[in-house]
């Protein structure tokens, strides 16, 4: 027996100690331990292959709703980002391309309002993802600022205006500064 393969045996015995029974019945006739880790793993994370390639098309097919606030659209690629990294760190989408979603979303947003910021974003690549969401929030911010819903108010008025009570003693066309008592 050659000493890789006494590494080898130790190892899969060490894994055939630790392993809950139901997964023991499973691995145990593997002839390597590398082959029984990759059953563990397809064992604790069913389909996940299946699982990142839905999160990747998820993060580059997501719309957010139009008027969507720059720090909600951050959170949730960061959040898909994330889960991604943590299923298969190779398959994780870059900052870059966190960026290029972003600015993908906000180049149409608002009639075109944020296209300078957007346009120089996208040619500048030195321009980083929170650097981009930086710069979109300023010009949301300007945005709601020189774009304000116009607002009525309406004053309700008495019907008779000359009628006016004292406070002091409560009686009919004069005010407490003229009262008299």
């Amino acid at each position: 027996m050659s000493s890789t393969q006494l590494v080898d045996n130790n190892i899969k015995s060490a894994i055939l100690q630790l392993v809950p029974e139901e997964l023991y019945h499973i691995i145990e006739a593997l002839p390597t331990a590398f082959q029984m880790w990759n059953a563990i793993a397809a064992y604790y994370q069913p389909n996940s292959e299946v699982y990142v390639n839905g999160l990747i098309k998820e993060f580059w097919s997501l719309n957010f709703e139009s008027g969507a606030d720059v720090d909600e659209c951050a959170t949730e690629l960061t959040k898909l980002q994330s889960k991604i990294a943590s299923l298969d760190p190779s398959k994780r989408p870059s900052d870059l391309s966190k960026r290029n979603c972003l600015l993908d979303h906000f180049e149409t947003e608002c009639n075109g309002f944020h296209n300078g910021a957007v346009s120089f974003m996208k040619l500048n690549s030195h321009v980083s993802f929170f650097e981009a969401v930086n710069l979109i929030r300023d010009s949301q911010r300007n945005y709601l600022k020189y774009n304000q819903k116009a607002v009525a108010n309406f004053a309700n008025s008495r019907k008779d205006m000359t009628m006016k009570i004292c406070s002091f003693c409560g009686r009919n066309n004069h005010t407490h500064e003229t009262c008299f008592e």
